[in-house]
């Protein structure tokens, strides 16, 4: 099974999304749908400290971690989908796939406080331990 993560600019949401669902049977990625220039970039290059931060708490190391652009073929080849953009701004190629999307209201928590990255970060972890179950499988946080 491929998993992909979709947020708007691949910094935060899908970022935390991906690395808090560590699933070696499955194959787990994300994306954004419009990451502009700081494509190819790493999220410690671009100074989301804030992410790297509440993310580091729980023992993940996303510091490293590239900001990608989402791709047609990523989408056309995942087997379930999770948004956390606003419909208005998805791609044509994107909407077209919305039989396999589950789509997040997760707010987006550019230029907030730590604690706002902590609790979008939370309510990432509750939604992906209800997707694991989903799809049988054991995050170690659970």
């Amino acid at each position: 099974m491929r998993l992909l993560f979709v947020c708007m600019k691949n910094v935060a949401r899908s970022q935390i999304a991906e690395a808090s669902f560590p699933d070696p049977v499955h194959e787990v990625m994300s994306a954004g749908i419009n990451p502009g220039t700081l494509e190819g970039k790493t999220i410690s290059e671009i100074g989301a400290f804030y992410v790297i931060a509440c993310m580091s708490k729980l023992g993940y190391n996303i510091g490293r971690n590239r900001i990608k652009k989402l791709k047609p073929r990523w989408v056309e080849k995942a087997d379930r989908i999770v948004v956390m953009a606003q419909r208005e701004y998805w791609p044509d190629y994107l909407k077209a796939a919305e039989s396999k999307i589950v789509s997040w209201n997760i707010p987006d928590p550019k230029d907030a406080s730590l604690r706002k990255y902590v609790k979008v970060r939370n309510m990432i972890l509750g939604n992906n331990k209800a997707l694991a179950s989903d799809l049988k499988v054991n995050l170690y946080y659970s």
